[in-house]
């Protein structure tokens, strides 16, 4: 999941359509890594 997430991001980042797009690539990583983060605190 997490995987999947970073190779968004890392194609996000090189292709570089716009910078809305960048942003928005960013805002939706940190979501993910955060809700990642919750769900491993959950199940520890």
């Amino acid at each position: 999941m997490l995987n999947a997430v970073l190779l968004f991001h890392i194609n996000g980042y090189t292709i570089r359509f716009s910078e809305t797009f960048l942003i928005t690539t960013q805002h939706y990583f940190t979501i993910e890594v955060i809700k990642y983060r919750i769900f491993n605190k959950l199940f520890e």
